[in-house]
């Protein structure tokens, strides 16, 4: 009773983000020390800042298809490209990383 008293506490996204990682260790499963991280324990989840530059990205490439206006397309797709590729690489340095303890 109690868990239901505090998720009625919480904000949306805090609730989307319990019900989340619930949901994920129903999944998988308890998990036990030394852990290594795998391609399937990692999940690269955008912020409200990743959104929102996610949104200026395509009103931004809207606009140049607009206005055929080449420069701003340039911008808003290497713009984009970086995004995904830093993501990536973000995601690929996690992997094999040893969780001893916390």
């Amino acid at each position: 009773m109690s868990g239901i008293l505090a998720l009625d506490r919480l904000r949306l996204g805090e609730r989307f983000d319990e019900w989340l990682l619930e949901r994920l260790r129903r999944r998988r499963g308890p998990t036990q020390l030394p852990l290594t991280f795998e391609y399937r324990h990692i999940y690269v989840l955008p912020t409200n800042f990743g959104f929102w530059f996610g949104v200026l990205l395509v009103l931004m490439t809207l606009g140049g298809l607009n206005f055929n206006n080449n420069m701003t397309l340039l911008l808003g797709f290497m713009i984009s490209a970086i995004a995904l590729l830093t993501t990536l690489l973000a995601y690929r340095n996690l992997v094999g990383i040893t969780l001893s303890g916390i």
